[in-house]
């Protein structure tokens, strides 16, 4: 099946930003200030490729 390659690419590659999600997590709940701000928007990002990946999983 052609699509199945892309989309374990896609499984990857959520796991991948599920991670970093939980990188940013940590950071920013032991920084203060413009680091926190920053985490915070890291993470933000990072959660809207998630949503798309998953909503492009979701149409297969």
């Amino acid at each position: 099946m052609a699509s199945g390659r892309p989309r374990e690419k896609l499984g990857r590659k959520r796991s991948e930003l599920t991670a970093a999600i939980e990188r940013v997590q940590h950071v920013g709940s032991a920084a203060d200030g413009e680091e926190y701000v920053a985490a915070r928007e890291e993470k933000a990002l990072v959660q809207t490729r998630i949503d798309e990946i998953d909503e492009i999983l979701a149409r297969e």
